[in-house]
């Protein structure tokens, strides 16, 4: 059974994959989409080293709607988040790359085209993201 909230929404899963030196940054992208009552957002912060984090990872990946990459200098150098974009490219999973500067995504592994890609000064406006919310809500309802 799905739970729905009191939006009549179930809840859409998102997996943010950064650098650990990004943390500060990741944690605000964070809180902005969970301004959206119905969004969970996993972070590997959630993990706890003695409880299986393995396990808890590629249960998450594994278990997401959409999976965002938060694209720095840092994370190109970060073999866990390039391994992260490996397997939800793997799995199919619609892949959201969030860049802070401007960014030349050739500089990843998995090649992502202009609708894949949306700067942090976007998602400041009003409504962006929640226009990116549902704009992978219909992708996944397809």
């Amino acid at each position: 059974m799905v739970v729905k909230n009191e939006r009549g929404k179930k809840p859409l899963y998102v997996f943010l994959s950064h650098a650990q030196a990004d943390k500060d940054l990741a944690l605000n992208l964070r809180a902005a989409f969970e301004q959206h009552t119905y969004v969970r957002v996993f972070t590997t912060d959630k993990l706890s080293a003695g409880e299986g984090w393995v396990s808890q990872l590629k249960a998450a990946l594994s278990s997401c709607d959409l999976f965002i990459i938060l694209i720095t200098p840092n994370a190109v150098k970060s073999s866990w988040v390039l391994q992260e974009l490996g397997a939800a490219w793997g799995l199919k999973k619609p892949i959201l790359g969030v860049y802070n500067d401007v960014w030349d995504s050739a500089h990843l592994p998995v090649a992502l085209n202009e609708e894949q890609l949306v700067s942090m000064k976007f998602l400041e406006h009003a409504g962006a993201i929640e226009s990116l919310l549902r704009r992978y809500e219909e992708m996944s309802a397809a």
